[in-house]
């Protein structure tokens, strides 16, 4: 009969019933039986220590038939992956291999997950069992045990293998520049990332659905000087070095490349009409109706290095001076490199002196000795418009009737210590004047004082020299008198 897996259970036929057991060369007691027919020997449970020579002898005939019983434990059981990837992806196929060293061939394999069964039907008489296309819900530990059909015989559980299956990684396709309308000549630079990707995926990028023939080890797909034919949309995706296995399409970018560098307008953002001194003057510089990316650039006349940069598409004179007369242009600047537009049609800008307020006090030198208030008065020279006015008080405005162009000071209501200024204000441009020089009404005071005081010393010094050359004059007379007597 053979070899017979422990713990099975042998029945041995003969057509007697008397049993003898030799083992190691030496004969056992003999086991008897007394049966009906044939003579049936069995052994429950058989183990290693049953394997032995059987023979039983028969009543009818004094002879011997001997039997050769052999126990040994069954065989293990090896599991293995086909093919032997430590990780696997959804729709990819794999099988597991359960491998049981015997000459027999009468085994049929179970398959568990888990712990639990994942025959389809209650065993298997192919030692493989094939996923044909994995998803998430075919991770797990698995291992595979064998038996003999008809027979209490199994093997022990196999090895455990550990099924990984992760999830394609997601691909984002991004833009390094936050605009997707280009011209001729500048920079593109498109970046695919795998996200939470291992060094396993190279890229695969395209056109529409042309793929394109570039470095798959890169990241990165850059148009060094694109041009209109490189309009399209865009995509990538991962393909996995090891097998023929792509992750899921990208989002896809599109991308449109038109025309020749273009040439910004430069519109004026200021006040109509005619610009004058202290004006803020606006100055926009606009490329098409996109303005993403651009940096514009600001210049004057013939200067080579310009006056400014600035991210916004404006540039701000604040106080203009007749210094700031002359002609501006721009262009604008984006990208790596950068790309440049062309320049800009110049833009002429014209300043006129703001009129000036001048202030005067009206108060004759003869009157400021015999008043205690003093009158100032503000116009505008050269200008024949109706003005109205503002006065000032160490730079703070009073509340005045703005028609009032003289101002009365008083000791009663004035510091000697304050400045006066006013302004010239009207409706139409200029709406107002420069202000006027300051009037310190101190000074005045001052200069009537030392007046007053040089006057009356000059008076007394006039007094005192009278006196002394009436004096003179009366000694002058009384010598001529002594001298004449003295000739009589």
């Amino acid at each position: 009969m053979g070899v017979i897996a422990k713990e099975s259970r042998i029945q041995i036929h003969s057509p007697e019933y008397s049993w003898k057991k030799l083992r190691e060369a030496e004969e056992t007691t003999p086991y008897s039986y007394t049966g009906g027919g044939s003579a049936v020997y069995t052994l429950n449970q058989v183990v290693e220590s049953d394997s032995a020579q059987y023979w039983c002898e028969a009543k009818a005939e004094d002879r011997k038939t001997p039997y050769t019983l052999t126990v040994t434990s069954p065989p293990p059981a090896v599991l293995t992956l086909e093919p032997a990837w430590r990780t696997f992806y959804p729709s990819e196929k794999v099988t597991l291999k359960c491998d049981i060293q015997s000459q027999q061939n009468e085994w049929r394999y179970q398959w568990y997950r888990d712990g639990e069964s994942r025959n389809s039907a209650s065993s298997r008489s192919t030692n493989e069992f094939t996923i044909p296309a994995l998803d998430l819900s075919h991770r797990g530990r698995y291992y595979c045990r064998g038996g003999i059909s008809g027979r209490a015989v199994s093997t022990e559980k196999s090895n455990y293998v550990t099924l990984t299956v992760d999830a394609l990684p997601p691909v984002v396709l991004t833009l390094q520049t936050n605009w997707t309308n280009f011209f001729n000549g500048e920079r593109v630079t498109l970046h695919c990332d795998i996200q939470g990707r291992s060094p396993v995926w190279v890229y695969k990028w395209y056109r529409g659905e042309k793929e394109l023939p570039v470095d798959m080890t890169k990241d990165t797909y850059e148009i060094l000087s694109a041009d209109e034919s490189e309009s399209g949309t865009y995509t990538c995706k991962g393909l996995h070095e090891e097998r023929e296995l792509y992750t899921g399409s990208s989002n896809t970018i599109a991308l449109k490349v038109s025309g020749n560098k273009p040439k910004p307008q430069l519109p004026l953002d200021s006040p109509s009409g005619e610009l004058f001194t202290e004006d803020t003057v606006t100055l926009s510089c606009r490329v098409g109706t996109d303005p993403a990316g651009w940096k514009y650039l600001w210049y004057r006349e013939t200067q080579r290095a310009p006056l400014t940069s600035t991210d916004g598409s404006s540039y701000t004179i604040r106080h203009a001076a007749e210094s700031h007369r002359g002609e501006y242009g721009c262009r604008a600047g984006r990208g790596r490199g950068p790309f440049y537009t062309r320049y800009s049609d110049s833009f002429k800008l014209n300043i006129t002196a703001r009129p000036h307020a001048v202030l005067t006090l009206e108060t004759p030198w003869t009157g400021i000795f015999r008043t205690d208030s003093l009158t100032l008065r503000c116009e505008v020279n050269g200008s024949p418009a109706k003005w109205n006015y503002t006065w000032y008080r160490d730079g703070q405005s009073l509340l005045l009737d703005p028609s009032r162009d003289r101002l009365i000071l008083t000791s009663a209501n004035d510091s000697y210590n304050s400045e006066y200024s006013c302004r010239g204000n009207r409706r139409d441009r200029p709406s107002y004047t420069e202000i006027s020089e300051g009037f310190r009404e101190r000074n005045i005071v001052l200069k009537r004082k030392i007046l007053v005081t040089s006057s009356f010393l000059l008076g007394i010094i006039l007094i005192i020299l009278g006196c002394i050359c009436l004096r003179m004059k009366m000694k002058s007379r009384k010598s001529s008198e002594c001298d004449l007597y003295s000739w009589i």
